[in-house]
């Protein structure tokens, strides 16, 4: 009967050793964690872009149309043309799909 009793239960020594098995799982996940956050934290801070320079570029928009060669301005043109083309299609089919 014994016999019988004792491959029925495991060991208690077993199971502890078990458990010691899965230790270096949640010390490794807290030790990422805490590198994660130190890197984070000694990352610099990048300042926020000063809107004064993209208030004198959107002020000298106009002006740069005029003073830039044809050349560099063909392709931006041809795109807002392919644009407006796709928008036409695009309004036309979704007033043919309406009821």
């Amino acid at each position: 009967m014994r016999a019988v009793r004792a491959t029925g239960s495991p060991a208690p020594h077993a199971a502890a050793r078990a458990s010691w098995r899965w230790a270096p799982l949640p010390v490794l996940a807290l030790t990422l964690l805490v590198a994660i956050v130190w890197v984070v934290s000694r990352s610099p801070r990048t300042a926020a872009p000063d809107l004064r320079a993209a208030g004198s570029m959107l002020e000298a928009g106009p002006a740069l149309a005029q003073y830039l060669p044809e050349s560099v301005l063909m392709p931006l043109s041809e795109e807002w043309a392919s644009l407006d083309h796709d928008l036409d299609d695009t309004a036309e089919f979704l007033l043919a799909t309406l009821p």
